[in-house]
């Protein structure tokens, strides 16, 4: 999906409200690095936005599982799009969370993002 009009992440961030959904939202580069993070996010993951801007997901290990990680990635490079895909995610404090994981890739200013979307399904 290809977005008109302004080319820049802020822009596709704002026009869909990210930063007001309950679930986790994160949107990075197709190599991993954080551009944009919601504040259901950073309470999720117990980084502030500061902390991960910049940063790729290997580097600060929020995956569990790294074999789980090369699926989801590998299904996204396949179909652009993966729902409700199971994973484990740690947390700051090292604890796992169960999440679910919607992602998609979208073309914004002709570069290609990932956006993912992680509800935490953990009982407590």
């Amino acid at each position: 999906m290809d977005h008109s009009g302004p080319a820049d992440i802020d822009a596709y961030y704002r026009l869909h409200r990210f930063a007001y959904l309950p679930d986790g939202v994160s949107i990075t580069t197709t190599f991993g690095e954080f551009v944009k993070v919601n504040e259901a996010f950073c309470k999720a993951s117990g980084y502030a936005a500061e902390e991960l801007l910049g940063k790729c997901w290997g580097a600060l290990d929020l995956w569990a599982d790294h074999v789980q990680r090369a699926d989801y990635l590998d299904r996204l490079g396949k179909c652009r799009c993966v729902s409700h895909f199971p994973a484990g995610l740690v947390h700051r404090d090292g604890s796992v969370r169960q999440c679910l994981l919607t992602g998609t890739v979208v073309a914004v200013g002709g570069r290609l993002y990932v956006v993912t979307i992680g509800r935490d399904v953990t009982c407590s």
